[in-house]
């Protein structure tokens, strides 16, 4: 370095900030006098500025021709410019650089080894780390931070998912714990399409099927739900007879319900009061039972009323086949006729075969189990005579039973009886046996206008 240089700068020390004192040295090796307005323009000129030399003093070394000896450079402390003076002319004017965000510290109070901020438009200042300077020697502005308030935070998408399947696992449980719950249970009862339900149930359904089968006639339309119309058909009922309930369908459509719990818990109440009020026969208990009820096909209030006229007129009937003196009867057969039990279609026919040939009444039957009051009884035990009753071993004479069997066969329609045949009561008593299918007609003796 020139001595003219040296002793300008000794000579401006004291008037100098001690950064930029060390910055202008650090320089001053790298950078030529003449580069002094780009040293302004880099940032390491020292804030004092001035425009003029002090009085008195030589010309910058570097900006003239170095002198002959150093005789002629004065002493450091001869030079030395007035506390009020700025430093010599090493840089003729200084732009400050923009005013930076945070506040401003003069160069004592900052620490030493502390780093210029970043520059404006960046929220933190640079690490002190060693990043890679450009050409001016300034570092590298490192990415701005993102306010606090602002971060990404971590995504919660597998805890999302952990979710989900812990509650489709919840759900799956649940499902079969109800399922095993309610697996002792039939499904029939709320639908009439689940499966059979077994033990007693099943016992039920096949007492119903015979009964069914032997007692109600073969031109009757059977209402039924599938599992029943299956246990009807094993029985021998033909396919074509039966009507299968579902959800969108009605009674009406049939002239005998098998009403079984499904079915009952289909309909309700209203199986009784509107569709069905008479019950046939009943068999079982509880949730096993099932009744075999006559469809009211013009509403429960006009078949109670059909019933109770035609109970009146089986009444008067009955009473004047208790006056013919053709037919004799026991005491409950006579009572049983007095009170109009007995079906319409035995009491004309009787009343037909009683005109051929005399006849003893044996009995009317039983009433079918679980029958309701006033079904009437179809069925009749006729011997020749009330002495061929009591003889034991006696039977019916072969010409009788082809007599009767004669008339009952050249019956049509409605009067034909389901079955007609020659047997002995368990006393030993012959008997020709006369049975009418269910259900009853009503109306069939009430007078002709």
């Amino acid at each position: 370095m020139p001595v003219g240089s040296a002793a300008l700068r000794a000579a401006s020390a004291s008037a100098m900030p001690a950064g930029s004192a060390a910055m202008a040295a650090a320089s001053a090796p790298t950078m030529p006098a003449g580069s002094a307005a780009m040293a302004a323009a880099a940032g390491f000129a020292p804030p004092a500025e001035t425009d003029q030399a002090g009085p008195g003093l030589p010309p910058p070394a570097d900006l003239g021709t170095a002198p002959a000896s150093s005789a002629d450079v004065a002493a450091p402390a001869d030079v030395a410019a007035p506390a009020d003076q700025a430093a010599p002319p090493l840089v003729t004017s200084y732009t400050p650089p923009p005013p930076l965000p945070a506040t401003a510290t003069s160069a004592q109070s900052r620490p030493p080894a502390a780093s210029l901020p970043a520059p404006s438009g960046y929220g933190r200042t640079a690490d002190p780390g060693p990043y890679p300077r450009n050409s001016r020697g300034a570092s590298t502005p490192l990415p701005a931070a993102l306010p606090a308030g602002k971060r990404p935070e971590r995504s919660g998408r597998p805890y999302r998912i952990a979710g989900v399947i812990l509650a489709i696992v919840a759900l799956v449980v649940a499902g079969l714990i109800v399922l095993l719950l309610s697996g002792g249970k039939s499904s029939g009862q709320h639908s009439g399409l689940g499966p059979p339900s077994r033990g007693a149930g099943a016992v039920v359904r096949k007492r119903v099927a015979a009964w069914v089968a032997g007692q109600v006639s073969r031109t009757a339309v059977v209402a039924c739900d599938p599992v029943m119309c299956q246990a009807l058909m094993a029985r021998g009922v033909a396919e074509s007879s039966l009507y299968r309930l579902g959800p969108q369908t009605s009674p009406l459509q049939s002239q005998i319900i098998v009403a079984t719990a499904a079915v009952r818990a289909k309909f309700g109440n209203a199986l009784g009061s509107v569709y069905a009020p008479a019950v046939l026969a009943s068999f079982g208990a509880g949730a096993d039972r099932i009744d075999i009820r006559a469809t009211a096909q013009h509403g429960a209030a006009a078949y109670r009323a059909m019933l109770g006229s035609d109970l009146a007129s089986r009444k008067v009937s009955g009473t004047q086949l208790l006056h013919s003196r053709r037919i004799a009867a026991p005491v409950l057969a006579r009572h049983e006729l007095a009170e109009g039990e007995v079906d319409g279609r035995l009491l004309i026919t009787i009343a037909q075969m009683a005109a051929a040939h005399p006849m003893f009444i044996v009995d009317f039957g039983s009433p079918a189990p679980g029958a309701a009051p006033g079904i009437p009884l179809r069925q009749a035990d006729l011997a020749e005579d009330a002495h061929a009753r009591h003889r034991a071993g006696h039977a019916i004479s072969a010409w009788y039973v082809r007599a009767m069997l004669a008339f009952l066969r050249a019956q049509h329609g409605t009067f034909r009886p389901a079955r007609v045949q020659s047997m002995h009561l368990p006393d030993g008593a012959a008997v020709l046996r006369i049975e009418f299918t269910a259900p009853s007609p009503l109306g069939l003796l009430a007078p002709r206008a």
